[in-house]
């Protein structure tokens, strides 16, 4: 009996046990089920916004290259147009919207699903010429000559590093003197000057022609490290908003109280009444007339009609802004231009002339320093002694002769952030599509 006792004994403290145990196990059963369902609901979710961003990364190729329209132009606007993707077992898929913004921006979203999950993105972008990719691009000839000429490119460091073609002529690049120097300091730790040419052949070294490489620069005293050609086809430089820029100097209103006193020194109620910042070229010599011997700083976008002169003896700073003439900029032997950019004016463009043929002329020993991309739609014109510093890249659209660097310097540190800038239109040719904002939408 004690036996029987016993055991009895044990199968209820089993069953009890048993008891004790059971919701235990259910309930690590349920936690384990929820973990299970709540792992793959994140591996849901970060697999839509993935397909969300590749979906974007899609949208850029489409623009940059032929779209499903056919379209090769960047014209490619779609309205829900959507791509099945798997990975294994993972299957989804991304819906593309895009539309055209104001100033030129493209708006994207791109919705990415995977099962019942849904994220989005939306990306504000800019269709920027590939011709924004270089520190130096010429439409025509790019000619640096004489014994003083120098030629200095080096590249902004910002996140990692990309090293690329540095310099690129539609036509021919000449280094006509033996005493002619360039400088090369790219990011990276193997150096290397890429120099773009639609014929490799088409470099031309004192005056012979032939490929450019390491050795033959040497022999005619231009030491630039190691040196590589490659061939560019379909680089076009970009044309000027005019409408855009004229719209950001005619809504500037903080040169108001310059063109009052101005105007009020000149006798002209024009300019003394004139609240924005759009000039003609005799307004804006009569406000440079005005700061003539004082600190002359300009404030924000400032556009000129006309041919636009800076007057040896009136330093003249743009600050946060740009300086766009419909015509000629002639910089003074001896005077000195800057153009200087803050966080927020980081992507307007730095100095533009605009017009068939609109000369960039820097006197001899004048100085210009600028940040943002200079377009010129003629030629440039460094001269003897005259130094160009540029934080951005340069552009020069004369198709005849770009570039002509005689005796003066030419140094330009390329910013990544070139090919973003507003207000330059690209005109056929290679295209980028450039981010200027990245973020997730609900």
């Amino acid at each position: 009996m004690r036996i029987r006792r016993d055991g009895g004994q044990a199968l209820l403290l089993v069953l009890v046990i048993a008891a004790l145990l059971a919701p235990l196990a259910a309930g690590f059963v349920s936690a384990m089920s929820l973990q299970q369902r709540l792992a793959g609901e994140r591996l849901r979710a970060v697999s839509a916004l993935y397909l969300a961003e590749a979906g974007v990364e899609k949208t850029f190729w489409y623009l940059e290259g032929e779209a499903p329209d056919g379209s090769r132009d960047a014209s490619w606007r779609p309205r829900s147009h959507t791509e099945e993707l798997h990975a294994d077992t993972l299957r989804g898929r991304f819906t593309l919207d895009a539309r055209d913004e104001s100033d030129g921006v493209v708006s994207i979203r791109s919705w990415g699903e995977v099962g019942r999950t849904r994220r989005g993105v939306r990306v504000v972008a800019w269709i920027a010429s590939a011709a924004l990719d270089h520190a130096l691009f010429g439409a025509g000839l790019l000619a640096v000559e004489g014994d003083q000429a120098r030629l200095s490119l080096t590249e902004v460091l910002e996140e990692g590093c990309a090293p690329r073609v540095m310099v690129v002529s539609a036509a021919e690049l000449w280094f006509r003197t033996p005493g002619s120097r360039v400088e090369f300091r790219p990011c990276a730790d193997d150096p290397m000057l890429y120099v773009g040419l639609p014929d490799a052949l088409r470099l031309t070294i004192g005056d012979v022609h032939g490929a450019a490489r390491y050795l033959g620069l040497r022999q005619f005293g231009i030491d630039v490290g190691p040196v590589e050609v490659r061939e560019i086809r379909n680089e076009v430089a970009p044309t000027p908003d005019v409408a855009g820029l004229r719209r950001r100097a005619a809504s500037n209103v903080a040169n108001e109280e310059v063109n009052r006193i101005a105007g009020e020194a000149a006798n002209r109620p024009e300019l003394r009444d004139k609240r924005h910042s759009l000039y003609t070229a005799e307004e804006f010599a009569l406000v440079l007339r005005h700061l003539r011997g004082r600190t002359a700083t300009l404030l924000g976008p400032v556009f000129v009609e006309g041919h636009t002169v800076i007057l040896a003896d009136v330093p003249l700073t743009i600050s946060e802004g740009f300086l766009a003439a419909r015509g000629a900029v002639t910089v003074e032997p001896g005077a000195r231009l800057t153009v200087r950019h803050g966080p927020t004016s980081r992507f307007l463009p730095g100095l533009v002339t605009i017009g068939a043929e609109a000369p960039l002329v820097v006197g001899e020993g004048a100085k210009v320093t600028v940040d943002g991309v200079v377009l010129a739609e003629g030629i440039v014109d460094i001269r003897e002694g005259a130094t160009v510093e540029v934080v951005g890249s340069l552009i020069a659209a004369s198709s005849q002769r770009s570039l002509r660097l005689n005796n003066g310097t030419l140094s330009i540190r390329y910013d990544p952030a070139a090919p973003g800038t507003w207000g330059l239109r690209p005109q056929g040719g290679r295209l980028r599509a450039v981010p200027l904002t990245w973020h997730e939408i609900r």
